[in-house]
């Protein structure tokens, strides 16, 4: 690997500003990768973010799925205000940790692979920090057909590889009551407000950091006045965990509540805003991630495995019995914010080490 011209290609498109929103630094990217990519099979789905995919060859199976989002979370402009730099072992700059880096190791580890007997195939999307709300489809319809999954977002600030991420269920509900003066005839009136403070304490029951299932009403409102009964009233609730069985249970209580109101007479409206499934380690995955940790001990690489409940794109093989690992990526800090790094001397450690995981695949 060349670290010197790996460090050019990030300090390019790390320097491209590439919001989620921001389709004219996202087509600058990616016609940037189809040109690293030269020679390979490449085919944009085009949309307001559009999705990059990368194969050696057309093939109907995939042997090795490779994964990274090019965009980013931050605002025009941003680029321009503090560009790629270097500072000693330190790399910074939007977007640098998560997950340029990482969108480059891809094409160092695959780069050499393109006349191989294995089907290699590549997906960059540009949707992945707004939820991959266009992309997901595109990316599990590949998935399907992968034996494995490589997902480059970064490693954990300590070095750490990710094994496991959460689930997320989301839903909005509406109350729908009725306005009566709150002070001459407060008896005529049916209180939203009410209703979805019942639900929110309810709900809340769920909370539990041990288990590590987290129910968090994020919004309320609600109201008409302070003089006034209130007729409306909305909570959005957002639940994670790595059981799936928990998100039934929440599922199961919301239909009950809406059976069984606090207040008589409230209406109840329930959306479905968003459900993630969890990534969970399956038999397959498991080998994998041994894999892993025979090649870390033997490069002497000090690095094990988390679970987080954070999500990325390896969720979308939750419900699937692929081997899929996450984390592969540089190690840095402080995603999302101004700070946001990576180390230097990691870049080869972590190609070093999906390389060699690699040639040990290649071999079966």
């Amino acid at each position: 690997m060349d670290l010197n011209n790996y460090l050019k290609n990030l300090e390019t498109i790390v320097n491209i500003d590439s919001g989620s929103h921001n389709k004219k630094g996202i087509e600058e990217v990616i016609s940037f990768l189809k040109e690293l990519y030269s020679g390979w099979h490449t085919k944009v789905y085009d949309s307001d973010n559009p999705v990059l995919v990368i194969k050696n060859r057309e093939a109907e199976d995939i042997d090795y799925l490779f994964i990274g989002h090019i965009d980013t979370v931050f605002p025009e402009g941003e680029a321009k205000r503090r560009p790629f730099k270097i500072e000693n072992n330190i790399a910074k700059g939007p977007g640098v940790l998560d997950m340029k880096s990482g969108d480059l190791l891809i094409y160092e580890n695959v780069k050499d692979l393109k006349d191989s007997n294995k089907n290699i195939c590549v997906i960059h999307n540009s949707d992945e920090e707004i939820g991959s709300t266009y992309s997901k489809d595109i990316i599990l319809e590949h998935g399907k057909k992968a034996k494995y999954i490589f997902v480059f977002e970064p490693a954990r600030a300590n070095g750490n590889m990710v094994s496991k991420r959460k689930g997320i269920l989301r839903k909005t509900i509406e109350f729908i009551g009725k306005n009566a003066h709150a002070g001459v005839n407060p008896q005529d009136g049916i209180d939203a407000n009410i209703e979805a403070c019942s639900w929110a304490l309810e709900l809340y029951k769920f909370h539990n950091i041990e288990e590590k299932n987290s129910l968090n009403v994020g919004i309320i409102k609600g109201g008409d006045g302070v003089n006034v009964v209130s007729s409306k009233c909305t909570i959005d609730i957002e639940a994670r965990s790595f059981d799936i069985n928990f998100f039934n249970k929440i599922e199961e209580k919301i239909e009950y509540l809406s059976k069984n109101t606090f207040v008589k007479g409230i209406k109840v409206k329930i959306h479905s805003d968003k459900t993630v499934l969890p990534l969970t380690t399956n038999e397959n995955t498991k080998k994998l991630m041994e894999l892993y940790d025979s090649v870390k001990s033997e490069l002497n690489v000090n690095a094990s495995w988390e679970e987080t409940g954070g999500i990325s794109d390896a969720n979308t093989f939750g419900g699937l019995n692929i081997a899929t690992v996450d984390g592969l990526g540089c190690i840095g800090n402080f995603m999302h914010s101004p700070d946001e790094f990576i180390e230097i001397d990691s870049i080869v450690e972590r190609y070093n080490v999906t390389k060699k995981v690699l040639e040990k695949l290649m071999q079966e």
